[in-house]
């Protein structure tokens, strides 16, 4: 959490961090029980609650009055995840509902949902969710009653707006009416364009904020002044960078004009940043802004699914700028799925077993080599029809805008697939005639090899047919695959035999897993992303 600006409810910091599950997450201690129950037939869910006032008070309850299903999952393109939401009704006798309430405490607490074995360790339960009870609490009388409530990942009250930093005339008295309210701009990696905001205008001394931390820029570069380049050493706008601290101790840069030129404080002022904060890959961005902008902690992220995503987009770059100007009032979540995960498409955010985490969906990615047949254990049963992917989410034409020019407000770079250009394209027109995609626009990409990366990924994953299909399996897979692994599927009922498949739904209840897994065609697998291109003329 950075700099302390934010703090969670008490009892997420008491509880240890325990083991998540999911694939490469299991302790010795699971995997000799999983050699004497395969099958983990004993295994039990239980609750954990926590006192709203300290965290330090608890009810352990491994009694519930019905098992609820544990559901993670993700859309394909899609970057909002979902939080999870879980009711549980208890006995009443279990919590003192009444003696809460008369020393002055609120029923509402944070709660931890684990799954252990029959007289097991409880040091050594599998985490798969800790979670707030945002929507109240509902219980009867004591003899015989009930309490109802519901546990839902903490997605409202660990997300904050991004940044927590504004100017304020009692920060920066010497500031223009105009700043007020705007925030200290966030860099992730660099920017070609970034708006600068006036922080002090007077006869003598001219500053303008660039934005949060201690950036880098290249003095042999040029600043803009209402759409006019000026170097460094300019007779009229000359400048200089530097790095200082508002009376809160709060890092920024800030450019100050040598020549003080200005007069009234209005100029619109661009400025090229070479180094911003955090690193170049996209995942890595996000893991910056959840520990440094939420009160999201190690506990609350799947640190496994961060390393496997960085392995993934290892070849993508990302440069970013964070809610500059007024009125900018995203929260980091907010941020990174509206913002980081929309310009990288086949880039998700999802609430799992472990935490919150990202997921890359990709079919040309590696395979964890499990192979699953339909008639053969870990599966049990066919859990759901084949749904074909649906016509009106197939498209053959999609057109990707990168290399934003904020000051200009324009994209100055596009690539394009269709028909003419594509392989695959071109087949999908011929089953499905044209079918074009909305244009993808994304600010936060400036270099072309990016850009042709979620180019190709539109192509492969959106122009043909995929099938949607669910696997009831035995509980034992809940710890063999995550969210986004691909694998080989075999169901002889419709002559697969290896087909490459990925996992987007993976769920729990009474023992037992439901694995939604996304099924490729087999018959242009041989056909991928730029290599599909005809060549140009």
């Amino acid at each position: 959490m950075g700099d302390g600006l934010y703090t969670s409810h008490p009892a997420f910091t008491n509880w240890s961090k325990g083991h998540y599950g999911g694939r490469s997450l299991l302790s010795e201690y699971w995997y000799n029980y999983r050699r004497v129950d395969p099958d983990l037939r004993d295994i039990v869910m239980c609750i954990e609650v926590a006192s709203s006032s300290t965290g330090a008070e608890y009810n352990y309850l491994p009694v519930m009055k019905s098992e609820p299903e544990l559901k993670s999952s993700v859309s394909i393109g899609g970057s909002d995840s979902s939080a999870r939401s879980f009711s549980f009704e208890l006995p009443n006798e279990l919590v003192d509902a009444s003696a809460l309430l008369k020393s002055g405490r609120m029923l509402a607490g944070v709660a931890e949902v684990s799954l252990q074995y029959d007289g097991g360790d409880y040091d050594n339960r599998l985490v798969v969710m800790r979670g707030e009870m945002d929507s109240g609490v509902s219980f009867f009388p004591a003899n015989g009653g009930t309490m109802q409530f519901s546990i839902t990942d903490p997605k409202a009250s660990l997300d904050l707006i991004l940044p927590p930093y504004t100017i304020t005339r009692q920060l920066f008295p010497f500031a223009p009416i105009e700043s007020a309210g705007l925030r200290y701009p966030i860099i992730l990696n660099d920017y070609n364009m970034v708006p600068c905001s006036w922080i002090k205008g007077t006869a003598t001394t001219q500053h303008l904020l660039i934005g949060h931390g201690a950036l880098e820029t290249d003095s042999s570069d040029y600043l803009w002044v209402d759409g006019e380049p000026y170097s460094s050493v300019d007779a009229t706008y000359g400048w200089t960078v530097a790095t200082s601290s508002d009376p809160n101790g709060v890092t920024y840069t800030y450019v100050q004009f040598t020549h003080n030129p200005s007069t009234e404080y209005k100029e619109s002022v661009y400025i090229p940043i070479l180094k911003g904060q955090s690193r170049k890959n996209p995942v890595e961005q996000i893991r910056y802004l959840l520990r440094n902008y939420t009160a999201f902690d190690d506990k609350d992220v799947n640190s496994q699914r961060f390393s496997a995503a960085v392995g993934h987009l290892s070849g993508v770059v990302c440069s970013a700028l964070v809610n500059s100007g007024s009125g900018n009032d995203t929260t980091t979540l907010g941020f990174i799925e509206g913002g980081i995960c929309a310009s990288f498409p086949m880039l998700s955010m999802a609430w799992m077993m472990g935490g919150y985490g990202p997921v890359v969906v990709d079919r040309n990615a590696a395979k964890i080599g499990l192979k699953l047949n339909s008639k053969a254990h870990p599966i049990m049963a066919r859990a759901t029809a084949v749904q074909e992917k649906a016509k009106n989410e197939l498209y053959n034409s999609f057109t990707v805008e990168y290399q934003f020019n904020a000051m200009d407000n324009i994209y100055e770079e596009v690539v394009q697939a269709d028909r003419s250009t594509n392989a695959v394209c071109n087949i999908s027109a011929q089953q499905i005639g044209l079918r074009q995609h909305d244009t993808i626009q994304c600010p936060f990409i400036k270099d072309d090899n990016t850009a042709q990366q979620v180019l190709d990924w539109l192509v492969l994953h959106l122009a043909l047919p995929s099938y949607y299909v669910e696997y009831e399996c035995v509980a034992s897979v809940f710890f063999s695959v995550a969210l986004g692994d691909n694998l080989s599927l075999t169901d002889e009922d419709f002559g697969w035999e290896d087909l490459d498949a990925t996992v987007v739904s993976l769920s729990y209840k009474s023992g037992k897993v439901v694995l939604g897994l996304q099924v490729w065609s087999p018959h242009y697998s041989n056909i991928g992303g730029s290599y599909a291109a005809y060549p140009r003329v």
